[in-house]
């Protein structure tokens, strides 16, 4: 270690590897440097923590900014309520599941009506049959199937005088009744009629619908409507 000794007139110096020694006592010139106190330390990062809260908001704006930028410059993409994007000339996933259960719902609907199923006529246009072609006329009780207008229906004889002209499209769900001993049965749900077309069991539903029919015995004919 270097020594060397130095004196000013009254006192002498003696310096040892960068301390000076007097009078026995050794004093440090250049003293080692401190590292920071730990005070210092927890307030850097206290100052760290505040920066990055102040920060945040203009983070979270600027993020913001960017995104609108970005959906208007997607094409005019339209954002339906779950947020996912739909086309501007489609429709949203929530719009499309939603037409989609009415339409099912309709469907239903629409199958338990009946749909498109054939009903009755309310009018006929005046039709007139020839006894001799329809032999089952000739007496009492006899029932013949003829059309009418272009729809199914039945000819009864109930007496001397009365035939009943009855059309076979059921009231239930418009198929088209078959002519069985005693009157008449829907093939579709089982409802049966008598022979004047009054319901009397099977699927509940109103009578078979009657026009008007007159018997000219003389004449030989029946004219229905």
């Amino acid at each position: 270690m270097r020594s060397e000794t130095m004196s000013n007139g009254r006192f002498a110096f003696k310096s040892v590897g960068g301390a000076i020694a007097l009078g026995g006592a050794q004093i440090e010139c250049c003293p080692r440097r401190r590292r920071g106190s730990r005070r210092d330390r927890v307030s850097s990062r206290v100052y760290a923590a505040r920066d990055r809260v102040i920060a945040a908001p203009i983070i979270l704006r600027e993020r913001s900014r960017v995104e609108q930028d970005e959906k208007r410059s997607c094409g005019g993409c339209a954002v339906d309520a779950d947020g996912a994007a739909a086309p501007r000339d489609g429709i949203g996933r929530r719009t499309f599941l939603a037409q989609s259960a009415l339409l099912a719902a309709a469907t239903a609907l629409a199958a338990c009506a009946g749909g498109d199923s054939p009903t009755a006529p309310a009018t006929v246009s005046a039709t007139t049959f020839t006894l001799s072609d329809y032999p089952a006329l000739a007496t009492i009780g006899g029932m013949v199937m003829v059309s009418v207008s272009g729809s199914p229906f039945a000819l009864v004889r109930t007496d001397a005088s009365t035939v009943v002209a009855l059309s076979r499209i059921c009231p239930h769900q418009g198929n088209t009744v078959n002519a069985v001993s005693g009157g008449f049965l829907c093939p579709g749900h089982g409802a049966r009629f008598d022979a004047t077309g009054r319901w009397t069991g099977g699927e509940r539903t109103s009578s078979l619908q009657s026009y008007r029919a007159t018997l000219d015995v003389t004449a030989g004919v029946v004219t229905v409507g």
